[in-house]
């Protein structure tokens, strides 16, 4: 719960789409009951969950992968089986796992850090993985 009040407080106000209080009232319902809905789905829940990993710094979870990738691995497992009879939870889960544009924005895989080769933080190589990753991102998403 703790990882995805993050998502809920820090990523989900900048691109909101899942709406919080549903996506409790609906897992509560899974959990509890037993009730399948299309507003809640385990693949929803990991990928908010590896978001709140991420902002969480990875910290205080006992797994043997840092946190955030643990629960990415189980969101894409899961997304595999839900996409044969695909929700509105698939739908959102697919757009919080998608969040590469603005990671890649945060990491300023767009800004031109080419000075900093000649400080020796970055490297050829450097330079050019960042630039690949940008473009393909940028690609993808249009």
């Amino acid at each position: 719960m703790h990882l995805a009040k993050l998502y809920f407080a820090w990523e989900d106000p900048i691109i909101h789409v899942v709406d919080e209080d549903v996506f409790f009232e609906e897992k509560n319902n899974a959990i509890l009951h037993g009730k399948s809905s299309p507003y809640y789905s385990e693949t929803l829940n990991n990928a908010i969950c590896a978001i709140g990993a991420n902002l969480a710094g990875n910290q205080d979870l006992d797994l043997p992968e840092p946190a955030s990738e643990f629960f990415s691995a189980r969101a894409k497992a899961l997304l595999d089986i839900e996409m044969d009879s695909p929700t509105v939870a698939t739908v959102q889960a697919l757009v919080v796992m998608s969040m590469a544009a603005r990671l890649s924005a945060d990491l300023g895989l767009h800004l031109d850090v080419s000075k900093h080769k000649l400080t020796g933080l970055l490297t050829d190589r450097d330079l050019k993985i960042r630039a690949i990753a940008f473009w393909g991102v940028f690609v993808h998403e249009q």
